[in-house]
């Protein structure tokens, strides 16, 4: 977050679980629904893209933090689905 920056409720508490879990010793990274498909980096447009991407990074859990993005959770994951 920037200082200059205006946030929101939901970026502040994803930073705070970010700056949790990596204090746990876990490496976080974050991922972002493409809606326009746009192919930026970092970012997923379908269910399949998203497997994809936690398969090939080695998660060991997804946490999602908009309740509106569930729909786009794999359904055959082998990592924990944290909801927040």
């Amino acid at each position: 977050m920037a200082p200059e920056k205006v946030v929101t409720g939901n970026a502040i508490r994803t930073r705070q679980l970010q700056t949790s879990l990596a204090q746990a010793g876990h490496e976080v990274l974050h991922y972002w629904f493409d809606k326009e498909k746009q192919g930026s980096a970092g970012s997923f447009s379908d269910r399949d893209e998203l497997r994809g991407i936690l398969m090939s990074s080695g998660a060991q859990a997804c946490l999602v933090a908009y309740w509106e993005l569930l729909d786009m959770v794999p359904f055959e994951l082998d990592i924990p689905v944290i909801l927040d």
